[in-house]
């Protein structure tokens, strides 16, 4: 570095005054990428820790309230008729909570999409069921601007230009903002 040159007050405000001295902010920044690293890994063993305490320490609870709803509920289904009133009412109130029958809505399963799909095109009354999406290609036209050019709701963007750096030392780029 020039010793007579004015270090300047940040290092955001810094510029490099040699090729040597962008090299060492490239190792700087390798540098520091590989501590951020290892941080955000201590930081998510930390949480992988504390996931697997918490299941630990909840594991017999959850079995023992597994076991109590499977007893309410054995309960439920014999005297059913009478707690739901001949089938009238769905909720049972008990005071301290309810339990309740619920259907869930039916759903549909599907095996080999691809061999119902074609099932359901050889029957044209079924078609109905089928969705067909369109979509814009934007590289065909971006490469053939000049003849989407007019079309009102299309805009070609010209591309920015973005500086980034990629150590060597860890290979992860950074993007300036």
């Amino acid at each position: 570095m020039n010793a007579n040159r004015e270090v300047a007050s940040s290092a955001e405000e810094f510029v490099p005054q040699s090729d040597e001295e962008a090299r060492q902010i490239l190792t700087d920044i390798a540098e520091m990428q590989r501590e951020r690293s290892g941080l955000q890994s201590e930081h998510d063993a930390l949480i992988q820790e504390v996931q697997s305490d918490l299941a630990a320490s909840m594991a017999p609870l959850n079995t023992k309230i597994a076991a109590k709803v499977k007893c309410l509920q054995r309960y439920c289904a014999a005297h059913r008729d009478r707690l739901t009133d001949n089938g009238k009412k769905k909720t049972i109130n008990f005071g301290p909570g309810t339990a309740q029958w619920k259907k869930k809505p039916d759903s549909i399963e599907v095996s080999d999409i691809e061999d119902v799909i074609n099932n359901i095109k050889e029957q044209e009354s079924l078609s109905f069921a089928l969705k067909e999406t369109v979509t814009l290609d934007k590289a065909v036209i971006k490469n053939h601007w000049d003849k989407f050019e007019g079309i009102e709701g299309l805009a070609l963007v010209n591309g920015s230009e973005i500086f980034s750096i990629k150590p060597t030392a860890t290979k992860i780029e950074e993007k300036a903002t």
